[in-house]
């Protein structure tokens, strides 16, 4: 299939001589765009047949500039011809009696350019060097005529430079009849019988929820119209437009562009429209895509559009580059949470609203038949519309029950037929079949399958799929169908399985191999909740012998279907799963180690919207939590289960008493459940950032966004009680207790702008601060009245004061806890300078440590904190040392508090500060207590952090050696030499000899080349030795591969390329070593892509020799075709590669060219030219021509992000080129490549197409 965005001469040849011209004119602007230029610079116009002398198409910019894609001069003419131009044509346009026409003198006098553009010819090279010689022959008379720029654009050329313009290539599709991709300008989408001019009707209880707000109630349908545009207006924004089927939001999206409706409408001009039901071409990431690479700005609107699609669009949509905002539409969001996007959902109308539609589309039928129309179908539009349309003028519509209505409904206007109906209700028993008539008959026929259930031949069944689609009961996208609205679908489901037989249906499902019809129906079986029959299948396969009972040994296909049946039987539902939990590896079943928990925990939390299975759902959730580590983001069961404790949707109706008590069961264990609780306390102190974090959408149950307060009070209520419940766990003085002053400290700033909490936070802050200075809340009310006190009223602000001096540090050692534990840049704001605040901050707490050392009851008080917290730490102590009358009594009083400190909360960086505040003192001492520290038991473990916060001099790197003798500290700790260019201040010799017995430790080569890396880095400042360099070459040819992979590759190509530059023979060592671990297997090419990507650089022909020569994947060792511009070849020298070639030229040209790329990108991944490289080995292919098959191989990449036929089309402007080489063999070759490549681009488009159409156009 024929891509919409390729253009072939042919067509360029069809277009009229002013289509022609207005094209060649459209191609001026959007140069011109493209480049950020004024598009105004290019005029055209008038008669193409004109004799005046004048140009169709007329390029005049201000300024001199480069060439501007095809435009070659900054004023540039062009003559434009839909006629063949022979010479003699050529010479009559461009002279009058053999005297150039003066706008050619003109041009060449601004240095300009004059293009011929003839859309009938296609010129071999011959004939274009023929119409070029008559265009400089007419030129010959003018004097400035060298500097007078000359080309002819022949179809082929245009229709090149067309392609280059993807909306240009629609505009020629356009007038020449040929464009149907399924894409539409701004137009009836929604097919109103009166067209774009009909009314949209609203009225105020139509609700649009818009996700991110926290007003729970909704908005008018005209406010969500004018919110959602002003989104829209904005680049790069990205928009969610979700709802049932039939509630109008195809309708209400047409309606974003109608100026009769609210404030600022979309501009139509840019609409962008399609229904992926369509299979609309390009596709819309591609369309995206194109009008990115336009420049062009847009508004895409993609009905039906899946959640995997909308989650592409929305990545392609707000890269930086793009003017595109986006607007997908779909009835089922499900599961996905869409990032960077606004979600908006559509309630379905009111029956007002669908009264006042019945009364203005159907005249004859009366108010008060429209409302009883109105009731039956529960605000869904298209229902109301649907049965409305099969009423005539006196039909007794109020008499109707329920079930005559459907039946009318399902019937319309014809003859009741019970094998009619049959069909529909076994096409409902799933969520969507494949209606394909290509699998009738076959073993994997869905259709086929359905049919035996109701006894009916599978081409009757195709026959009434085709029936429910005519009367608008279902909906195709490609393959798929479904009957829809759920509203039909549901109720028919329901009837299928109250007339088919149970173990018919089970016979039926247990064949599905695939499984994707199983999944279909056990989705369906999730909207039936009220359905007595659908509960007691659902309920069978949970039971503990049931078919999805022992959850633990599910696979993905047995979650997925748990997923699904889960609305019908919830309790029974988390019952399994609490088996699963309570077996013996149910510690391992309730960990991120199980495959499922993803799935598994958003289950749970689904669950939990139920009250009486809150508990039990957070139960399991925080055993999940638990074993995930704290700094853990991705998946974050810990953020999941917080969602729940949040005062506005939550996603549960769990009250706050029930939340307060689940938390109050997390403080009463041990840790992590107890610091988890800190977490949820701070949900529960929000107020706001209230995004629906999940989906609240649930089978067919009624779900709303949870209990939150219905009044201002509930909301104070809320606050109240939830300082009330911290306020009794942090006077107990239990594990919990600073952790939860952190929590509320946090939030002080939020809770206090309401004034009506004020009280209550001040008595809990003043009770707080009785038992135990609070530093945290003091620093938050600080804080306050430092950013907001211009927005509080006078006793607001005079409250807060008041209460800040009753809170303020009322001695010294109040004041160490604030400026010694809290860094300093979290200090602003809650100090009182105004200038210089980080270093009046510093000296502060540096005076603090002074005085407070003389305190000996004081500091005895900070100790415990001194070992195991950091905050201001570093200043702090350095006055300490300063002020201390007895270094040596105060050391040992930090080390004993030290000694008695939790192991996990102990920090070294206290005695680093004391020792290095001693230095300047007493340097005595202060060695005596570093040779010390190096045998002390407490400190040997960290001596290396230690002695690396000191001076490093040379009895810094004995002490060093002898803690490397001792084996105390771990090895990763003598990194820290790497920092600060402490190893630079170690002799070379000594440095190589401490690096070597680093590196000889376990796990201490990595640490031992970082250390290296940073001492080369200041090779400038600090020059280095051989035996550095030695050092680095040992080190290189000692590390294992096991190491390699844990190794930081940038460190190792630095160390490599300096350490090897001048050692040849150590070189073709390490080349030893890597072709014998490749040759023999125990190594791939890819671990060892740092070594040779280095040594490539400094000793080119070494590694040639010994890699590529003589290893027998050396080719692939050395390609590195995964990332064009990182081939290390490209950076060596030219004339060195060529001559290690012409050693052996006829084996080693062809070599290099395995291994040389064909093309080079930019920054930004595209792709620019072919590197000098490859031309140099294009110029001796004909002497050995073993170079053109693998400069073909070349352009195909070996791994690519996005589609490929994108990628491979980036190549065919370097083939295109190349058709103009001064080789005829080139030239041949590259034609003869080009057309296998476009051959390529077309089936690999057709591929993407169908694989492309399988994946966005389901229903599921």
């Amino acid at each position: 299939m024929q891509d919409i965005f390729d253009i072939t001469e042919k067509e360029i040849q069809e277009l009229t001589d002013s289509d022609l011209r207005t094209l060649i004119g459209l191609l001026c602007e959007a140069e011109l765009e493209r480049n950020n230029l004024p598009v105004t610079a290019a005029k055209w116009g008038g008669n193409q047949r004109a004799a005046d002398g004048g140009l169709d198409v007329y390029v005049d910019l201000e300024n001199p500039t480069e060439t501007i894609g095809e435009i070659p001069r900054w004023k540039t003419g062009i003559q434009v011809k839909q006629e063949k131009m022979p010479k003699s044509k050529i010479e009559k346009e461009m002279g009058l009696d053999g005297t150039p026409k003066p706008i050619l003198t003109e041009l060449a006098r601004n240095k300009g350019a004059y293009l011929i553009a003839c859309g009938r010819d296609t010129n071999s090279d011959k004939m274009l060097k023929e119409r070029l010689k008559a265009m400089r022959d007419s030129c010959e008379s003018i004097p400035e005529k060298d500097d007078l720029h000359l080309d002819f654009f022949d179809s082929n050329r245009i229709a090149t430079w067309t392609r280059k313009h993807p909306s240009l290539v629609l505009w020629v599709k356009g007038k020449l009849g040929t464009n149907s991709s399924g894409w539409q300008p701004y137009d009836n989408w929604s097919e109103c019988p009166n067209g774009v001019d009909g009314e949209f009707i609203i009225d105020d209880s139509s609700k649009i929820y818009d996700d991110r707000s926290k007003d729970t109630d909704g908005l008018s349908a005209e406010d969500g119209l004018n919110r959602i545009r002003i989104l829209l207006h904005e680049e790069r924004s990205c928009i969610r437009l979700a709802g049932l089927s039939g509630v109008g939001k195809t309708r209400f999206a047409q309606a974003l562009y109608d100026e009769r409706i609210g404030q600022n409408p979309l501009p139509k001009s840019i609409a962008c429209y399609t229904d992926i039901a369509h299979s609309p071409s390009p596709t819309p990431r591609d369309m995206a895509l194109q009008l990115i690479v336009l420049n062009k700005g847009a508004i895409l609107i993609v009905d039906n559009c899946p959640p995997d699609l909308h989650d592409e669009l929305s990545k392609v949509c707000t890269r930086a580059e793009s003017k595109i905002s986006l607007l997908t539409i779909e009835y089922d969001i499900r599961d996905d949470k869409p990032e960077r996007t606004d979600v908006f959902r559509m309630e379905p109308s009111s029956n007002d609203l669908i009264e006042k539609l019945i009364s203005s589309r159907f005249k004859d039928i009366n108010n008060l038949e429209a409302r009883r129309i109105a009731e039956f179908s529960e605000g869904n539009a298209r229902i109301a519309i649907a049965l409305a349309e099969t009423f005539e003028k006196g039909d007794a519509i109020l008499t109707l029950e329920n079930n005559e209505l459907f039946k009318r409904l399902f019937h319309q206007r014809n003859a009741e037929d019970d094998s009619f109906m049959r069909a529909a209700e076994v096409l409902s028993l799933v969520y969507s079949f494949n209606g394909d008539d290509e699998s009738l008959g076959s073993s994997d026929s869905e259709l086929d399958k359905l049919a035996k259930l109701v006894g009916i031949s599978s081409i009757d069944l195709y026959r009434h799929v085709n029936t429910l689609l005519k009367r608008g009961l279902a909906q195709k996208r490609s393959k798929w169908r479904a009957v829809l609205p759920h509203a039909i679908a549901n109720r028919l489901a329901k009837q299928a399985l109250e007339n088919i037989p149970g173990p018919f249906i089970k016979n039926i499902f247990d064949k599905d191999e695939s499984g994707r019809l199983l999944k279909s129906y056990t989705r369906r079986l999730g909207y039936l909740h009220d359905s007595e029959v659908a509960q007691e299948i659902v309920r069978g396969w949970l039971q503990p012998d049931g078919w999805l009972g022992d959850v633990s040994k599910l696979n993905k296909l047995g979650i997925t279907l748990l997923t699904n049946i889960a609305p019908v039987a919830q309790e029974d539902t988390l019952e399994a799963i609490e088996r699963a939990v309570n077996d013996p590896d149910g510690d391992k079943f309730a960990s991120r180690d199980n495959h499922h928990y993803v799935e598994l925990t958003s289950l749970l939390h689904k669950l939990a919207y139920e009250p009486n299975l809150f508990k039990r759902c957070c139960r399991i959730l925080l055993k999940f939590a638990a074993k995930e580590d704290p700094k853990e983001n991705y998946h974050s069961i810990r953020r999941l289960i917080s969602s729940l404790f949040r005062i506005y949707r939550s996603g549960t109706c769990a009250n706050q008493n029930q939340r307060i008590e689940l938390l109050t069961e997390c403080v009463e264990q041990n840790y992590p459940f107890n610091w988890i609780a800190a977490h949820l306390l701070e949900k529960m102190l929000e107020r706001h950032q209230f995004s629906l974090g999940h989906v609240i959408d649930f089978g067919a149950r009624t779900r709303g966004y949870g209990h939150q307060p219905k009044t201002v009070e509930d909301e104070i209520n809320w606050y109240i009680q939830t300082l009330e419940f911290a306020q009794r766990i942090i006077l107990d003085s239990g594990p919990c207790s600073e952790s939860f002053k952190v929590a509320i400290a946090n939030h002080f700033r939020q809770l206090w702008d309401i004034p009506t909490l004020q009280e209550a936070l001040e008595n809990f802050s003043i009770q707080i601060n009785e038992t135990k200075f609070w530093k945290e809340g003091w620093c938050a009310i600080r804080q306050t009245l430092h950013f907001d006190n211009e927005y509080f009223d006078k006793k607001s602000l005079e409250r807060l004061i008041n209460l800040e001096q009753k809170l303020a540090p009322t001695d010294i050692y109040e004041q160490a806890q604030v400026y010694a534990f809290t860094p300093a840049w979290d200090l602003v704001g809650v100090d009182d300078f105004h200038e210089d605040r980080i270093a009046k901050i510093n000296e502060y707490a540096e005076e603090l440590g002074q005085k407070i050392i003389q305190d000996d009851h004081i500091f005895q008080m900070l100790l415990p904190d001194l070992v195991t917290q950091a905050g201001n730490i570093y200043v702090f102590g350095i006055g300490l040392a300063k002020g201390s009358n007895d270094p040596a009594k105060t050391w040992d009083q930090i080390l004993t508090a030290f000694k008695e400190a939790p192991e996990a909360k102990r920090n070294v960086t206290i005695f680093s500060v004391f020792l290095d505040g001693m230095y300047k003192r007493d340097k005595d001492w202060y060695k005596l207590t570093l040779d010390d520290s190096i045998k002390n038991k407490l400190l040997a473990p960290y001596f290396p952090l230690i002695q690396c916060s000191c001076n490093i001099d040379d009895l810094a790197v004995a002490r060093l050696f002898k803690s490397l003798e001792l084996n105390e500290a771990q090895i990763w700790q003598y990194r820290y030499l790497a920092h600060g260019k402490r190893s630079c201040k170690i002799n070379n010799d000594s440095l190589a000899k401490l690096l070597s017995i680093i590196s000889e430790k376990e796990k201490g080569s990595t640490t031992a080349l970082h250390i290296l890396y940073m001492r080369f880095h200041s090779e400038d400042e600090f020059p280095i030795s051989e035996s550095l360099l030695k050092f680095g070459q040992n080190l290189a040819l000692s590390l294992t591969q096991k190491e390699t992979k844990h190794t930081d590759k940038h460190d190792l190509k630095a160390v490599i390329k300096r350490s090897f530059a001048a050692a040849p023979e150590k070189a073709r060592e390490l080349c030893g070593i890597i072709r014998k671990d490749l040759e023999n297997k125990i190594s791939s090419w890819y671990d060892y892509e740092s070594f040779l990507h280095s040594l490539l650089e400094v000793q080119l022909h070494i590694v040639l020799d010994e890699i590529l020569l003589k290893c027998e994947h050396g080719v692939t060792a050395l390609s590195w075709r995964y990332s064009i511009n990182k081939n290390p070849i490209l950076r060596a020298p030219l004339e060195s590669i060529v001559k290690w070639c012409e050693i052996d030229p006829e084996n080693r040209y062809p070599l290099i060219a395995e291994i040389t790329p064909f093309c080079i990108k930019n920054n930004s991944g595209e792709i620019i030219s072919t590197p000098k490289l490859a031309s140099v080995l294009l110029d001796k292919a004909d002497n050995y021509p073993e170079i053109l098959k693998h400069m073909e191989k070349a352009i195909y990449p070996s791994g690519w992000s996005g589609k490929l036929s994108g990628v491979l089309g980036q190549r065919i402007p370097l083939l295109e080129s190349l058709q103009q080489h001064e080789q005829k063999s080139i030239r041949e070759w590259s034609a003869n490549v080009l057309e296998r490549l476009l051959l390529n681009i077309e089936n690999e488009k057709d591929y993407e197409a169908k694989r492309d159409r399988g994946r966005h156009e389901s229903f599921e």
